[in-house]
C-alpha cells in the first residue's frame, strides 16, 4: 500500500516537474513582440545567390549586442578575398541593418526589416534570416519588464512593431479600473483628436525619443508650424466635400466649413505621466505647449493596456513623436507630377496598385533630396481620389471652388527633387513610395503662348508666339482634342512657330490644347479653336431671342456649348441649353435643373423684371454674351440702355412713410441704375441717364418731380418734357426714390392746417381726469368735416347763451 503511494507520488512529482519545465521554456522562447535577454548575440549563414545573375553566393556572419531590452548594435562580417561588386551589397546591408539599433529586442523588430530599394535584396534576406534564428534561439527576458532607452531610463517606444497586440473588445468595459491596473511606467493606448500641427511634428521631424517626465514650462515646439498657411485649419466653402474624409474632424461654420485635424488618433502616454497631467488639471496649473489641452481630451481604449496597431507616444513637453507603425514599399509604382493645373501649383499622380482607400489616409508626406518633408492637408491637398494629390507654392492659388490654396508651409518645394512619398494609413501598414521627380520652377507672367483662332480645314495652319525665360529649351510635348492626344506627322506638323492641322479622324472643329515642356521650367499650355465658317457677331441674343445664321441649327449650335455662363457663374446640369431655351430660341425664364434624385432647380430666380447676362462659350461657332431681362409687371419695369445697363422702376404706391409730402398728391417710384447682373449702381461722376416714365394718375401739366438725394432730403427736378400725353422723360446723376407729384390747391391746405390745429389744442386742453382726450379727431385731408364741425361748436354756444338767459330769467322771477 505504501509502496503504491510512493508510486503515485513520484509520478505526480515527475509530471509537475515536467510541466514546470514546459512552461518556462514557453516563458523564456522568444516569440512575436518578447524581448530577448541582455547579451551578446552571434550568428552565421549563406547568402544565396540569385540564379538569373552571374554572381556567386557568399558566407556572412553577424553580431548583435542586446542591452536594456534594446538592440545596442549589430555588426555584419563577410567571407574574406570577397568580390567588389559583393562587398558594395555587403555595405548596403549593414546601412540597412543599422535601421534595427535602439528598437527593442524582438522577433517583430527583425521581420519588420524590408528592403528600402537599395538593390542588395539577397543580401539583406539572407542576413534577415540570419538574425531571426539568433532571435528564435535568444532567451526571453524576464517577464514583466519593458525595454527602455538607454541611458535616460525612458521609454519612448513601448510597442515598436505592432500588429499583433489589437485590443480586445470586451475584455475591460472600465476604462478607469483598467488604467488603475496599468503600472506606472507602462503605457495607456486610446485617441485623441489632434491638430494638423501637433499630429505632423513628430513626423516632419522624425520625433522618436521623448522626456516622458511633465514640462509644463516647455515652449510650444509645434508654435511655427500652427501660423497662418502653414499646418493651420483648413478653411472652405465646399461644405459636403469637407465633410468626406472619416479620419478628420472638422467645424461647421456660416460659409463654409474648417477642417481641424485628425480625428481619434492613437496615442500612447505613459501612465505616470498621465496620473502627473490629471492632477495637474485638476489644480487648475496651465502650460506653455498643448500637454494637459491633449491629456484633458483624451479617450482610453476599452482596453487601455492593450496596444494599438499603431499609435504617436504623447511627451511631457506636448510633443508626439513620429507613428509607430509598419510599412510597405511598392517599388513598381510610378510617379509624376504636372504644373498648371486648376488645384494646385503642382499636380502629383502616384500610380500604384497598394494605393489606400480615401477613408484610411490621415496624411501624405513628401520627402526631398535635400531631407527635408512636407505634409499634406485633407480637400487642400488631398483629394477623394487618393491617387492624385495636389498643392500651391505661391501666394494667391485659388482653385476651380472659389477657395484659396494654403501655400507657406509647401513654398519652398518648387524647384526639388521629391524623392519618397508616404501615405499614412491608419491602422494599417503605411505606403511609401521611392521615387525621383522634380518640381520645376514656375514661370512669372510674362511668360507663356498663344496661339490664332481659325477656321477648319484641311492643312489649316495657325502660328503660335511663345515667350520662355533664358536659359529654356521649349518643345512642344502634346497636342489633344478633348480626349484625342494627336500625333505628330499623322493629325499635326510643325515648322517652326507654324502648327499645322490635317484633316482625320482625331481633328475637325473644335478647342485644341498644345503644350510645351522643358526639363527644368514649368510647362507653357496654350489653346486655339478651328471654327465653322461662322464669323463672331453672326449668334445673337436679342430681345431674350437666341437667332442664329443660316444653315446653323439650334441642335448643332447646342451641341457645340462647352461653358454657360449665368452672371459670371458656370451652370451644370443635363440637357442645359434645352433648359434655357424654347424650341424657338426665346430665354424659357421658368427653366430648371432636374437632379438626378429627381429635384427640380430653377435656373433664373430673381423674379419679375429679373436681370441676368448669359455667356455662351462654344468651341465650334461664334460665343455669345448678352444681357436678358425676365417679363415685368404693370409696377416692375426694365428697359435696357447699353449692353451692360439697364432703368428699372418699381412704382412704390401713392403714399411713402417718411416724406413730408402733405401738401402733394404723388405717385412714388424707385428708379435705380442697374448692371448686368441686376446690381444697382450708380452713373459715373458727372454723367447723366436718360429715364423715360408713364405715369399713371398724375397730371404731367402740373408736375413737380422731386428726387431724394439722400437722407430724405428731396431735390426738384426741373427739367423735363411730356411726351405722348402721360409719358415724361427726364435726365439724373443719381438714383433712389423719385415722386412725381401735383401741388394741391392753396385753400385746402390752409384749411388742413388750421383744423389739424385746433384739433391738437383741443386735444391738449380738454383731457378728462381719466387722461382720455374729450375732442374729435378731424381728417385734415376732408373740408367738409371741418365745416361741419365748426357748425356744431355754432350751434353748442347759442344753446349755452339761451340756457344761462332763461336760467337769469327764473332767477329775475
Amino acid at each position: 500500500m505504501k509502496k503504491n503511494w510512493s508510486k503515485k507520488l513520484l509520478t505526480a512529482a515527475l509530471t509537475s516537474s515536467m510541466l514546470f519545465s514546459m512552461g518556462a521554456a514557453n516563458s523564456f522562447a522568444v516569440t512575436g513582440d518578447q524581448v530577448a535577454k541582455d547579451k551578446v548575440y552571434t550568428g552565421s549563414g549563406r547568402v544565396t545567390e540569385d540564379p538569373h545573375s552571374i554572381w556567386s553566393g557568399y558566407d556572412i556572419s553577424l553580431k548583435m549586442e542586446v542591452k536594456d531590452g534594446v538592440i545596442k548594435s549589430i555588426e555584419c562580417t563577410p567571407a574574406a578575398n570577397m568580390d567588389r561588386m559583393n562587398r558594395g551589397y555587403v555595405d548596403l546591408t549593414r546601412m540597412q541593418l543599422g535601421t534595427l539599433v535602439g528598437k527593442p529586442a524582438t522577433l517583430s523588430s527583425v521581420n519588420g526589416l524590408v528592403d528600402s530599394n537599395t538593390g542588395a535584396t539577397y543580401s539583406l534576406k539572407g542576413a534577415k534570416r540570419i538574425a531571426v534564428k539568433m532571435m528564435q534561439d535568444a532567451e526571453a527576458k524576464e517577464s514583466g519588464t519593458t525595454p527602455v532607452n538607454p541611458g535616460n531610463n525612458e521609454n519612448p517606444n513601448p510597442n515598436p512593431n505592432p500588429g499583433n497586440n489589437n485590443p480586445t473588445p470586451g475584455n475591460n468595459t472600465d476604462p478607469k479600473t483598467g488604467i488603475d491596473a496599468i503600472a506606472d511606467n507602462d503605457y495607456i493606448y486610446g485617441k485623441i483628436n489632434l491638430a494638423y500641427a501637433d499630429f505632423y511634428y513628430g513626423e516632419l521631424n522624425n520625433i522618436r525619443n521623448g522626456i516622458q517626465s511633465m514640462d509644463l514650462n516647455a515652449e510650444d515646439k509645434a508654435a511655427s508650424m500652427r501660423g497662418a498657411g502653414q499646418y493651420d485649419a483648413v478653411t472652405s466653402a465646399t461644405k459636403v466635400k469637407s465633410k468626406r474624409f472619416p479620419t478628420t474632424y472638422f467645424e461647421e461654420k456660416e460659409n463654409g466649413v474648417e477642417i481641424l485635424g485628425i480625428k481619434d488618433a492613437n496615442v500612447a502616454i505613459r501612465k505616470s505621466l498621465y496620473v502627473e497631467a490629471m492632477k495637474a488639471i485638476k489644480e487648475g496649473k496651465s502650460s506653455n505647449n498643448p500637454l494637459l489641452n491633449l491629456v484633458k481630451n483624451f479617450k482610453a481604449n476599452e482596453d487601455p493596456a492593450a496596444a494599438s496597431y499603431e499609435y504617436k507616444v504623447l511627451n511631457g513637453d506636448g510633443t508626439l513623436s513620429a507613428t509607430t507603425t509598419q510599412e510597405v514599399l511598392d517599388p513598381d509604382a510610378k510617379v509624376t507630377v504636372e504644373t498648371g493645373r486648376a488645384w494646385g501649383h503642382y499636380l502629383v499622380n502616384v500610380d500604384s496598385k497598394k494605393i489606400p482607400k480615401v477613408d484610411e489616409i490621415e496624411g501624405i508626406i513628401v520627402k526631398t533630396s535635400d531631407g527635408k518633408q512636407y505634409g499634406m492637408e485633407h480637400l487642400e491637398n488631398i483629394w477623394l481620389r487618393p491617387n492624385e494629390f495636389s498643392f500651391a507654392v505661391k501666394k494667391g492659388f485659388v482653385e476651380p471652388h472659389g477657395n484659396t490654396v494654403d501655400y507657406k508651409r509647401h513654398e519652398d518645394l518648387q524647384g526639388k527633387r521629391i524623392t519618397q512619398i508616404r501615405y499614412l494609413v491608419r491602422d494599417k501598414a503605411d505606403l511609401v513610395i521611392n521615387t525621383n521627380v522634380l518640381c520645376k520652377t514656375l514661370l512669372d507672367e510674362k511668360y507663356g503662348a498663344t496661339i490664332n483662332d481659325a477656321e477648319f480645314k484641311d492643312g489649316v495652319t495657325v502660328t503660335s508666339d511663345v515667350k520662355t525665360p533664358q536659359g529654356s529649351n521649349y518643345r512642344i510635348a502634346a497636342i489633344y482634342k478633348g480626349r484625342n492626344t494627336l500625333e505628330q506627322g499623322k493629325d499635326y506638323t510643325v515648322s517652326g512657330n507654324k502648327i499645322s492641322i490635317k484633316e482625320t479622324d482625331k481633328t475637325g472643329m473644335g478647342t485644341y490644347i498644345v503644350v510645351y515642356e522643358d526639363e527644368n521650367f514649368a510647362d507653357i499650355e496654350a489653346s486655339f479653336n478651328l471654327r465653322s465658317k461662322y464669323h463672331d457677331g453672326e449668334v445673337k441674343l436679342v430681345d431674350n431671342k437666341l437667332t442664329l445664321p443660316e444653315g446653323l441649327s439650334q441642335e448643332d449650335y447646342a451641341s457645340s456649348i462647352s461653358t454657360v455662363l449665368i452672371d459670371g457663374k458656370r451652370v451644370k446640369g443635363r440637357d442645359l441649353m434645352k433648359a434655357i431655351f424654347n424650341a424657338d430660341g426665346t430665354v424659357n425664364f421658368d427653366g430648371k435643373l432636374k437632379g438626378k434624385d429627381g429635384s427640380e432647380t430653377p435656373i433664373f430666380k430673381k423674379g419679375a423684371a429679373g436681370i441676368y447676362t448669359i455667356e455662351l462659350k462654344s468651341d465650334r461657332h461664334p460665343s455669345v454674351k448678352e444681357m436678358i431681362i425676365a417679363p415685368g409687371t404693370k409696377d416692375v419695369e426694365v428697359k435696357k440702355i447699353d449692353s451692360e445697363h439697364a432703368i428699372k422702376k418699381i412704382f412704390l404706391g401713392y403714399n411713402v412713410a417718411g416724406y413730408n409730402l402733405n401738401d402733394y398728391d404723388y405717385e412714388a417710384y424707385d428708379i435705380s441704375l442697374r448692371d448686368g447682373s441686376d446690381n444697382k449702381v450708380q452713373p459715373e461722376a458727372g454723367k447723366k441717364v436718360k429715364v423715360q416714365l408713364e405715369l399713371k394718375k398724375v397730371d404731367p401739366e402740373k408736375l413737380v418731380i422731386l428726387h431724394d438725394k439722400g437722407n430724405k432730403q428731396l431735390e426738384e427736378i426741373k427739367d423735363f418734357k411730356i411726351i405722348d400725353g402721360k409719358k415724361i422723360e427726364f435726365e439724373a446723376d443719381h438714383f433712389s426714390n423719385f415722386f412725381f407729384a401735383n401741388k394741391k390747391p392753396a385753400n385746402s391746405s390752409a384749411i388742413n392746417n388750421a383744423s389739424a390745429h385746433r384739433s391738437n389744442q383741443g386735444h391738449v386742453a380738454k383731457a378728462t381726469k381719466h387722461g382720455k382726450s374729450t375732442s374729435r379727431v378731424v381728417k385734415t385731408g376732408d373740408s367738409s368735416s371741418v365745416i361741419l364741425y365748426s357748425l356744431s361748436i355754432l350751434v353748442a354756444t347759442m344753446l349755452a347763451a339761451v340756457t344761462v338767459y332763461a336760467r337769469r330769467k327764473s332767477n329775475e322771477k
